[in-house]
């Protein structure tokens, strides 16, 4: 029987030796992958995150990715531009773009058709203008650029020429205003009438100069006129009443339907701000 006990035994130590080793291997290896997951990365994470929002260059459009759907496409010279318009000024189908500097002239780029410009020609040797329109002001079929109170005419191949100037203002508007089918201006809140062939007349004075939009908000087929927080209705005779309560304070930047209810609404600068006003 001891002889039995004594063979057991030898047999047994051996299996429990073995298993007690492969055991503690275990819990050795697994210990040192813990370790390797949960270690704290010698970068402090004052540092990973300074590197999280430093600015990056602007990316390589070819390269970019974005989950708004937008990539960084130029970077034209403009600076300091105060407005932008676009238009298609050479005739080629693809829409180019002019830009007003406050304080350099005023720039256009052409689109190659692909989305990228090159530059085109400068507009002015002043100091520059806040403010930019565009339009075909003598009704040859090419669009007209307003910058500031300084008409540039298109001769059709997308190189302008210094016409006329409109007013004292440096900010303007273009549209037809009294339903003649000719463009007329507004420049420092006073109208004046294209009576054709470059020939501007003063018209009536709103007492605002200030920046302004235009855009039929009642729906009645006729341009309106918001200057700085005060609309302008007009009777489609170019006839112009004040409506009774001002929009918020600011001024207008742009009006459009954003809500889809068919309707204008206004995007007004306020402060640091973009307010919308929903029109009801």
């Amino acid at each position: 029987m001891s002889s039995r006990i004594a063979v057991c035994t030898r047999a047994f130590f051996p299996l429990v030796f073995s298993t007690g080793f492969l055991v503690l291997l275990f819990l050795i290896i697994s210990t040192a992958n813990a370790q390797s997951v949960l270690s704290i990365p010698s970068t402090p994470i004052t540092s990973t995150m300074q590197s999280l929002i430093t600015a990056p260059d602007l990316p390589d459009a070819t390269s970019a990715t974005d989950t708004s759907g937008f990539i960084p496409a130029d970077l034209l010279a403009s600076a300091a531009t105060q407005d932008v318009e676009v238009g298609d000024f050479n005739g080629d189908g693809a829409l180019d773009i002019v830009t007003a500097n406050s304080d350099s002239p005023g720039e256009v780029y052409f689109n190659d058709g692909s989305g990228h410009f090159v530059q085109g020609p400068a507009l002015g040797t002043g100091t520059g203008s806040p403010a930019v329109a565009t339009g075909d002001l003598n009704g040859d079929g090419w669009l007209d650029i307003l910058l500031g109170n300084q008409v540039y005419l298109n001769n059709g191949h997308g190189s302008f020429m210094p016409s006329v100037s409109i007013g004292l203002g440096e900010s303007g508007l273009v549209g037809d205003l009294n339903g003649d089918g000719l463009l007329d201006v507004i420049s420092a809140g006073q109208i004046y009438w294209n009576a054709g062939n470059m020939n501007f007349t003063a018209g009536i004075s709103l007492s605002v100069d200030s920046i302004g939009v235009m855009g039929d908000f009642n729906n009645d087929g006729t341009l309106d006129l918001v200057l700085g927080n005060q609309l302008f209705w007009n009777d489609g005779y170019g006839n112009f009443t004040a409506d009774s309560n001002v929009i918020d304070a600011g001024h207008p930047l742009a009006a459009g339907d954003l809500n889809g209810d068919g309707s204008l609404d206004l995007m007004m600068s306020l402060n640091s701000y973009i307010l919308i006003d929903h029109h009801i």
